[in-house]
């Protein structure tokens, strides 16, 4: 399927259903039953090189209009998205924001009782194939530091790289099937890939 003409055909319907809450969410991602299109995610996680694991994730509504306002509106293109890592037991809902993740989410922020990088880190994206766009090959690293240990619950991929920060958009977010609990040195790597399919 051609991504770029799919959308092209089907904008006005998909701005239509988003406006009125004409889809569906599920563990499968974001359907559009009149479209015939499904929208979905997968983090996928491992703590120094083993223990790989994915976990299913919710494209918010903000995001949602994001992908349709660059692809097919006069909206501008993100030069680069951001994962950031959340400590509470919580799962994200279609209505967080970039504006509301950090509260709704207790975003990990802290330098010495976190992670030690000053930002959240990138996500280094190949170019899309197959309706499928991911950071396979160059997956987002983490270097815990923490005098006792972190649990991550989840993650978000965001606009801005400040960690805490509250402006810009959330694209995607996910709650683990398990929490990770980390300590000091461990190197938590994260990917993530995005797929638009025909349903």
């Amino acid at each position: 399927m051609n991504i770029d003409r799919y959308l092209l055909k089907h904008s006005r319907e998909f701005a239509t259903a988003l406006r009125n809450h004409q889809y569906e969410i599920s563990d499968a991602g974001v359907h559009f039953p009149k479209q015939g299109a499904i929208v979905s995610g997968l983090y996928t996680h491992d703590v120094n090189g083993t223990d790989e694991r994915q976990d299913a994730n919710i494209v918010v509504t903000e995001g949602l209009n994001h992908i349709l306002d660059v692809a097919l509106h006069d909206a501008t293109k993100v030069a680069t998205w951001y994962f950031g890592l959340f400590s509470a037991n919580v799962t994200p809902v279609n209505t967080w924001t970039a504006a509301n993740f950090t509260a709704n989410a207790t975003e990990i922020v802290s330098n010495t009782e976190g992670y030690s990088e000053t930002t959240r880190q990138a996500f280094v994206e190949a170019a899309a194939a197959a309706g499928s766009i991911n950071n396979t090959a160059s997956k987002a690293a983490f270097t815990i530091a923490t005098a006792t240990s972190v649990t991550v619950w989840g993650a978000g991929l965001l606009s801005s790289n400040i960690k805490g920060g509250t402006t810009g958009t959330l694209l995607s977010s996910a709650k683990f099937s398990a929490a990770r609990t980390l300590y000091a040195t461990d190197v938590f790597n994260l990917g993530y890939t995005l797929t638009l399919t025909s349903s």
